[in-house]
C-alpha cells in the first residue's frame, strides 16, 4: 500500500503523494516518490520541461541525463543536486549542443 500523503521536502507542507510516473532512476526516484508532493513534482515538470529544450538535452546521452538529475534534486530540495540552471543558448552551447 502506498502513501496518499507525504511531508514534502520542497514546499514544507504535507500535500497529496505523486501518482504520475517518476522517470528517474535508483535513490532519485525513490526520494522524489517518498519526499515530494504532487504539487512540487507538476511545478517540476514545468521546469524540466523548459530545462530540456533550453539546454537542446538528449536525453539518450549520459551527460544530459546526469545534468538532469542535478537539476532535479537541486529544484525539489534533495540534497545532492547542482545549482540551479539558467537556462538560454549559453548553456547549450557550454555543453556542446548547440
Amino acid at each position: 500500500m502506498t502513501n496518499t500523503t507525504v511531508s514534502c521536502v520542497s514546499c514544507g507542507n504535507d500535500g497529496a503523494a505523486i501518482t504520475s510516473r517518476v522517470p528517474f532512476l535508483g535513490a532519485t526516484k525513490t526520494q522524489i516518490q517518498s519526499s515530494v508532493c504532487a504539487s512540487c513534482w507538476t511545478q517540476w515538470m514545468a521546469q524540466q520541461l523548459k530545462i530540456i529544450n533550453e539546454y537542446r538535452l538528449n536525453l539518450a546521452e549520459q551527460r544530459s541525463r546526469e545534468l538532469l538529475e542535478g537539476q532535479v534534486r537541486e529544484f525539489l530540495k534533495l540534497g545532492g543536486g547542482s545549482e540551479v540552471a539558467t537556462v538560454g543558448p549559453d548553456k547549450a552551447r557550454e555543453l556542446g549542443n548547440l
